[in-house]
């Protein structure tokens, strides 16, 4: 990629003696914009696909957006520092050092070269600010933090040169807050062009420092916002107010992910940032009376419920890793049987803040505002809240997360579930998982473990390998009691069955992921089962069938950064995929299976097919309201010849 005009301005006499009659002043006068955009280029940029032999370059192509939307003479500055990264996918842009550049016609101009700085440093942030502001003045500004986002625990930013520091909520909030006290200026928009990010926590943050603020509950994909649009309308339209910038925005956003093919579980929202105090009184009303109510058990289980049901983002399986980031208004409609009245003000109050919002097909009913909820997460649980507690979020709410968690190993007990398997008899034909009355409140999900004996395989020690788990359960209420459901049949990609992992459970669908290697690389296949709704005849809006809808291949959080994976990978022809499985030896271990490479064509496509084998061994795996996961003994079911 080549598009990038490069005019490196060298310290030269003239240069040096126009710094010293401007003080570092390089435009004359007001403008009437300031965009500033921390390009921080990490892997999104340096990443090598050996697949088809490029960089991922995802920072160079919005670069190159920056220069097709722009129009000179707008009286709009766009000022970008760039650094972050071991490798930039064009000619102009240094991995060597942090630069400045300033959007011409010509293309971008370096306007000033450091060696490299942090940026995940507060520090770093809170100059290139200063240093903006000094030096383009203009009647509106906005800052776009560009990265990879991780909500916030982890916060924004990941710096591949400096052992991928990030800047957690408290240094983000400590760079906005210094810029300040310099500047004593507010930005009309703060964008994340990151994952994550469109949480009340950064809300809350953020709100002293500008007017909106514009960012994704979910994670986003690789190709980010439409730099060209935003540059259009906005030098099209100089005086245009922060709310319809924002806008701008989101539909442009929106438009760029169906044109790449990647818009079905995409979210984006503006929120007013002087309707986040609102939010956080009703959230702490809310939360103070349900810390009233927790020592009632049977309302303890049900809180806990709705946070682990409410719908979430980013990551919440082993598989994916966990993010424990959910729907604030999801979360809130689940409290509504329990805390109708300040369950309702809640959602009002997150109504009036989220002033506009895009969601893809596979993300109805997103409020546009999350929340974090320490739940899945257990192994990291103490080095996550060390973080959060960092925060200057709600004192409140932060108080009642560590008594929910105290509240809740203390019911968890020894963590037994009583229980029986209940094999089939003359009354009954099918195996049965019975649940003792006074534990049933405890349970959240009950599915189906698989296991398939393989009929041709070179390692022979491998008794079963494991197809995954799904909701192939039927309840009888009348007897606490859940019926296996297996019918011999299972998802399958083309001609061959995957191992398949619940994610979510929605009204209208159930979110799968599924483990894979896509091109000779470890990834996970995400994508849904939708149910199917009438829309003419007697029976409308009955659930008539479903179908399986691919959403996309992701990697999962990386594991030393706590960051998600931007990149959603789309099938093309000729991709290979080979499904992996979960072998179970004959001494207990657990070794992975690749199963039979396939190469995709046009008309690749997932279905709930009947399975090869003639044996299986199943078990009932079922989770509590603590997300501890138990499971029955297997039994062994065959399929009749």
């Amino acid at each position: 990629m080549k598009k990038l005009t490069k005019k490196v301005i060298g310290l030269t006499v003239i240069t040096l003696l126009l710094l010293a009659f401007s003080g570092m002043g390089f435009a004359a006068g007001e403008s009437d914009y300031t965009v500033l955009i921390y390009l921080n280029g990490t892997d999104l940029e340096s990443a090598y696909d050996t697949y088809d032999n490029t960089f991922a370059g995802n920072g160079t192509k919005d670069l190159n957006e920056m220069i097709a939307g722009y129009k000179a003479g707008a009286g709009v500055n766009v000022i970008v520092q760039t650094g972050g990264t071991q490798k930039w996918a064009n000619d102009f842009v240094s991995a060597s050092e942090t630069q400045r550049f300033k959007l011409t016609a010509a293309g971008f101009e370096l306007v000033e070269s450091m060696p490299n700085q942090n940026m995940g440093y507060k520090k770093t942030l809170s100059d290139f600010i200063v240093w903006g502001n000094r030096n383009y003045p203009a009647k509106r500004s906005a800052l776009i933090l560009w990265n990879h986002g991780a909500g916030p625990v982890n916060g924004y930013g990941h710096d591949e040169l400096f052992e991928g520091d990030s800047l957690h909520l408290e240094e983000l909030e400590g760079a906005l807050k210094d810029a300040k006290a310099i500047t004593k200026k507010n930005f009309e928009v703060l964008g994340f062009d990151a994952c994550l990010m469109a949480s009340v926590e950064v809300a809350d943050i953020v709100k002293d420092y500008a007017k909106y603020l514009v960012a994704s509950e979910e994670l986003e994909p690789g190709h980010g916002w439409n730099y060209k649009n935003i540059l259009m309308t906005l030098t099209t339209n100089p005086a245009i107010e922060g709310k319809e910038l924002a806008t701008v925005i989101v539909d442009s956003y929106y438009q760029h992910a169906i044109d790449n093919n990647s818009a079905s579980d995409i979210t984006l929202s503006v929120i007013d940032l002087s309707n986040v105090d609102n939010v956080l009184v009703a959230l702490e009303v809310l939360i103070e009376e349900a810390a009233l109510k927790l020592e009632d058990e049977v309302f303890f289980y049900e809180f806990a419920k709705s946070a682990l049901t409410a719908k979430s983002f980013g990551g919440n399986t082993e598989q994916q890793g966990y993010t424990d980031i959910i729907d604030m208004k999801s979360f809130a409609n689940h409290l509504m049987a329990n805390q109708e009245t300040n369950a309702q003000l809640l959602i009002e109050a997150i109504d009036k803040a989220v002033i506009y919002k895009v969601e893809g097909t596979f993300q109805s009913d997103t409020s546009g505002l999350s929340i974090y909820f320490p739940y899945r997460d257990q192994d990291f649980y103490e080095e996550n809240m060390k973080l959060y507690n960092k925060t200057s979020f709600s004192p409140t709410y932060k108080a009642f997360l560590k008594n929910f968690r105290e509240k809740m190993i203390k019911l968890v007990g020894d963590g037994s579930i009583k229980h029986e398997l209940v094999e089939p008899s003359d009354d009954n034909e099918y195996f049965q998982l019975v649940i003792d009355e006074n534990d049933m409140k405890k349970i959240n999900y009950v599915y189906i473990d698989l296991y398939a004996l393989p009929e041709q395989d070179d390692q022979t020690d491998v008794m079963y390998k494991f197809l995954g788990t799904d909701f192939l359960v039927t309840y009888d209420e009348t007897t606490n009691s859940f019926y296996e459901d297996f019918g011999f049949y299972w998802t399958f990609l083309d001609s061959e069955p995957l191992m398949t992992y619940v994610v979510a459970e929605y009204e209208d669908l159930v979110e799968y992921e599924s483990p894979v290697l896509y091109n000779g690389e470890a990834m996970n296949l995400k994508f849904a089962w939708v149910n199917d709704v009438a829309t003419e005849g007697e029976n409308i809006g009955e659930i008539v069938g479903g179908h399986y809808e691919i959403y996309g291949l992701r990697r999962g959080i990386d594991p030393t950064t706590g960051m998600p994976d931007k990149n959603m990978y789309q099938i093309a022809p000729g991709d290979q995929l080979t499904p992996l499985y979960e072998g179970l030896t004959e001494d207990g271990r657990e070794v992975v299976m690749e199963g039979k490479p396939m190469v995709m064509t046009a008309n690749s496509q997932l279905s709930f097919e009947a399975l090869k084998e003639s044996t299986f061994q199943l078990a009932f795996r079922f989770v509590d309201f603590s997300y501890n996961v138990h499971q029955t003994d297997f039994f062994e079911v065959f399929k009749a010849e």
